[in-house]
């Protein structure tokens, strides 16, 4: 399953932990990789879980099984917009 974040704020770095954990639970192989518009440094266990780090939409494959949208608010509209054809499925 290949796994896509936008933001990894305090609601992306929660999602990304206990998505991985249950997933290892279910044997479930997953990839995570991140869209990330700040440079600030991540946990170590957030960083370990994740295969890359983009930081534009046009930099993204676009063969993404399923993409967590946990940036602001006030970006959810245009990241949902950009995302379109890079995913099967968006939460």
């Amino acid at each position: 399953m290949k796994i896509l974040f936008c933001g990894l704020g305090s609601i992306g770095s929660r999602h990304i932990k206990n998505l991985s954990l249950v997933l290892n639970e279910r044997a479930i192989e997953y990839s995570i990789d991140a869209l990330r518009s700040s440079n600030k440094s991540l946990s170590p266990e957030v960083a370990s879980l994740l295969r890359k780090s983009y930081s534009s939409f046009e930099e993204l494959p676009s063969d993404y099984d399923v993409a967590f949208i946990t940036n602001p608010t006030s970006l959810h509209e245009a990241t949902i917009t950009a995302l379109a054809d890079k995913t099967r499925d968006m939460f």
